[in-house]
């Protein structure tokens, strides 16, 4: 019997940034802190001052996998997260709801770090996490650190987007009726002091 963890996580952004830059990614270019300043010396020529804030950008709307879990067996998806930071970032993860619930909020399969065959329960692995998964919590934890990767070096920050992608793993057993069960995922990114 086939059941559906459907649009697994709806997943929200959150925007924090040091100060007070804020920029949506598709107007990353555009920012600059006290834009221009013009100072003329005593020979006649200026001097350009540009200064430019801490700027982070966060785009977490693609949604997750549909995952389709059956009994007895560990079933995987993963959602995207693309992030822009020209410093090191984590990048957070928690829900206000940490089970997936049916429809009708009357049955739950509740986050778990160990996702086994027959055992019930949903985690997420955090980037450097080779094995088994992170339960979800109400408090924003860390499951990626920019200046820790999965191969041991830096990951670039600049001016380019870097997706980073995050695995979910399901199990359910015959217990469990069929339907549609979700929670919405809260996904933070931060600039690393």
């Amino acid at each position: 019997m086939e059941r559906t963890v459907r649009k697994l996580l709806a997943l929200t952004g959150i925007f924090i940034g040091a100060a007070v830059a804020l920029t949506p990614l598709t107007t990353y270019a555009d920012s600059y802190g006290d834009f221009i300043k013009d100072k003329t010396s005593a020979n006649g020529s200026s001097t350009v001052y540009v200064n430019v804030d801490t700027v982070l950008s966060l785009d977490a709307a693609n949604g997750g996998d549909t995952i389709e879990a059956f009994p007895d067996m560990v079933r995987t998806g993963q959602f995207n997260v693309q992030v822009r930071s020209a410093m090191p970032y984590t990048i957070s993860l928690s829900a206000d709801q940490t089970e997936l619930a049916d429809e009708d909020d009357t049955f739950f399969i509740p986050a778990r770090s160990e996702i086994t065959a027959g055992k019930v329960g949903w985690g997420i692995r955090k980037a450097d996490q080779t094995e088994g998964y992170t339960a979800v919590q109400t408090t924003p934890q860390v499951f990626f650190d920019s200046t820790v990767s999965d191969n041991g070096t830096n990951t670039d920050v600049a001016d380019e987007s870097t997706w980073h992608a995050f695995e979910i793993g399901v199990a359910i057993n015959s217990k469990i009726p069929q339907g549609t069960y979700t929670t919405d995922v809260t996904v933070t990114a931060a600039v690393k002091e």
